[in-house]
Order: C-alpha cells, then structure tokens, then sequence
C-alpha cells in the first residue's frame, strides 16, 4: 500500500509529496537518518499528522540544516517526514497537511549549529534549544 508522505528538506529549500510505504525503513530513508524521533503536527479531525526527524539532529553540535515553523520556537534539524496516523485505528495514512500551508509556515533557518540544554521541571525534564548561523 502506497500512502502520500510530506519531505521537508530544509537544505534544498522544499516541501514535496511523495509516495511511501511508510514502513519504519522508509521512513528511515526519507529523514536520512538511522534513529527517529516524532511529533504531533496537525489534526484533522479522523486523523493526526506526525512529523519524523533525525532523533540526533539536534543533539550532536554538528552543523546542520534546519528550519522551524512560524508557530513554534524550537528549530527542527535536518529532514522532515510527515506521515498521517487515523485516530482510530493508528495505522499510518495519507498526511493531509496542505502543502501551500507548511509553506507559509515555514522559516528557512540554513546551516544552524543547535545546542540542547536541559531544565528540571515539576513536570519532568524539558529541553531547551538554541542555536546560532554556521559559520562559513
């Protein structure tokens, strides 16, 4: 079964639909990355968008591309993959985000180098991310 995914690459500058089987390999193959971390997008009513990133991306000090959305503080590193979950099943569908919409959302970033810092909380641990250009 082939079900339509979102790529953002921040390093291209783009936001493409693909088609995948959205198994954990292509998923694997479209962020570029072994490890995955994900985050809940959008709703859209029957189902969930969920975003798939490199769950080191942030992490290692390496130079990176990156962007973020206008609506959000915290930078996402290198590719992300949007792939829809039905709310009531949780098998993996279509991502029904509009295109034009992430577009107008999305702020290009470029080559960021990211830091992560930890706070203790009464709720738990929280990340913290900043980040600064990549030098030339």
């Amino acid at each position: 079964m082939s079900l339509r995914a979102i790529v953002i690459d921040p390093e291209q500058r783009t936001v493409k639909a693909v088609e995948t089987a959205a198994t954990t390999a292509d998923i694997r193959r479209l962020v570029g990355a072994s490890g995955l971390s994900s985050f809940r997008i959008a709703d859209h009513g029957t189902s969930f968008d969920y975003g798939w990133v490199n769950d080191v991306g942030l992490m290692d000090g390496k130079p990176i591309y990156g962007f973020k959305f206008d609506i959000a503080k915290d930078p996402i590193a290198g590719r992300c993959v949007f792939i829809g979950v039905d709310k009531e099943t949780r098998e993996n569908t279509d991502a029904a985000t509009p295109i034009g919409f992430l577009l107008e959302h999305i702020i290009w970033l470029g080559l960021i180098v990211p830091e992560v810092f930890w706070e203790e909380t009464e709720q738990g641990m929280r990340a913290i991310v900043t980040y600064e250009r990549a030098k030339a």
